[in-house]
């Protein structure tokens, strides 16, 4: 053991998000050496859907019809603890109201808007979390098992 610490970082931090003219979102693998690789792309229509001057039901209705669509898809539920899984769709309601984006719940925003983009559910974190402990940080989608 030469006792010399290993340099490493961990696959979220060397996640970035790259936001193309095309409308799409690619996340990028930085990898220690430098080299690129993309990992995903995914469209617009793959973030809920929000439009801050609709009324707050409309936008609750909407969130709700989108995250049990874009659990469907990806093999997931959404959160079988129907309370919970309403104070986060009330809270995503709430950010798309007040800040014109359905933020995280969970999350803090920075107020720097390139930063906080990653955190527009679904955010650059949901699936690894959801792969590695069950379901994302918001607890809104489960794997089924």
């Amino acid at each position: 053991m030469t006792g010399r610490k290993e340099n490493r970082r961990t696959y979220k931090e060397e996640r970035v998000l790259n936001y193309c003219l095309t409308g799409r979102v690619s996340l990028i693998l930085l990898s220690p050496k430098g080299n690129r690789g993309v990992l995903k792309t995914e469209k617009k229509e793959d973030r809920v859907p929000c439009d801050p001057s609709d009324e707050a039901e409309v936008i609750e209705e909407r969130i709700r019809s989108f995250t049990r669509a874009y659990a469907s898809r990806q093999g997931w539920v959404l959160n079988p603890d129907g309370r919970a899984l309403d104070i986060v769709i009330r809270g995503l309601t709430r950010n798309c109201k007040k800040f014109g984006h359905p933020y995280c719940p969970c999350r803090l925003r920075t107020g720097d808007p390139e930063k906080d983009r990653d955190i527009i559910c679904p955010c650059i974190f949901h699936e690894d979390e959801v792969r590695d402990e069950g379901n994302c940080h918001c607890r809104l989608f489960f794997r089924p098992d």
